[in-house]
């Protein structure tokens, strides 16, 4: 018994307490075996303490062992998470390169900045991007780039540059550099001039690289965008089709009065949306025929 004592150091003064209680003889002192009785219900105290210490400390080995899950986990992420240093910020981002899945994919730069990048596109960041905000982008993608004070935001597309005062804007590099701006402003620098070009929001900017030339033309302020798609408040379907085809690079024919811009569509677009989804939407929406051939669509009121 006194070895059990010693086992339970925590609860020693207690079980010396009632051990000199016990030992103090009683009432019951008459009663037969008495030593053998008080050992036995001794013992039973003792195995009481003795098994609520150990669910206890069973209590605390669970708890322990589920922080060393969370620890092990957290440090796992740690390590898969790309890390950016106060002094390093190169990175070089990509959609899809050898990869089978098709859509655009989300970035967002160490600055807050959100990039959607579509297929087969690349965008690359200096080391020194946390003090100059300047990248590279090779192929198609949409910006909402975030206001940093005092410093402003630089694509570079071929030769050629995008002064970004924060604001959203789709860039689609090709043999012409469209340009459009939904909301704030920027600058664009053709490779060969050292004028800036200044856009306001709703237009559209197209630079000829092989001819030079340069067209800016308004769009419909009826499309905006917002945070992954393509918002469409009471846009005309002439105006519609022409966000189509510049946006999938297809060509699309309105025939008889579909032209005569009456037609009028509010909804929203996914920026991985396939063409042929927005097209099936549309023509459900006015009762409309399309016909494919390629990559040209010819839409048509259905036949009574």
């Amino acid at each position: 018994m006194h070895n059990n004592l010693k086992l339970i150091s925590s609860w020693e003064p207690f079980l010396n307490l009632l051990r000199r209680m016990w030992d103090t003889p009683g009432d019951s002192d008459s009663i037969d075996n008495e030593a053998e009785i008080k050992e036995r219900i001794w013992d039973g105290i003792v195995a009481g303490i003795r098994h609520r210490d150990y669910r206890k400390v069973l209590l605390l080995k669970r708890i322990a062992a589920a922080a060393c899950v969370v620890l092990c986990f957290t440090v796992s992420a740690w390590f898969l998470i790309p890390a950016i240093d106060d002094n390093s910020s190169s990175g070089y981002f990509a959609a899809n390169e050898g990869q089978t899945s098709a859509g655009p994919l989300e970035y967002v730069l160490p600055d807050g900045t959100q990039v959607w990048l579509e297929d087969g596109s690349t965008l690359t960041l200096p080391e020194d991007f946390r003090t100059r905000r300047r990248v590279n982008l090779t192929g198609n993608a949409t910006f909402d780039v975030a206001k940093v004070s005092g410093s402003n935001f630089t694509v570079v597309v071929d030769d050629s540059e995008i002064l970004v005062r924060g604001t959203c804007f789709s860039v689609h590099d090709g043999a012409d550099i469209n340009l459009t701006l939904y909301r704030g402003a920027v600058e664009f620098i053709p490779s060969d001039s050292d004028v800036p070009i200044e856009l306001k929001p709703s237009q559209r900017l197209t630079y000829h690289q092989e001819s030079g030339d340069i067209t800016v033309r308004n769009i419909s302020s009826h499309l905006q965008w917002e945070n992954g798609s393509y918002k469409l408040s009471q846009i005309e379907l002439t105006e519609l089709a022409e966000f189509i085809e510049s946006r999938y690079d297809v060509k699309i024919s309105l025939s008889g009065n579909l032209c005569d811009g009456n037609l009028r569509m509010t909804g929203g677009v996914r920026y991985d949306e396939p063409v042929d989804s927005i097209l099936g939407r549309i023509c459900y929406v006015f009762r409309l025929d399309c016909v494919r051939d390629g990559r040209n669509y010819v839409l048509s009121e259905c036949a009574e």
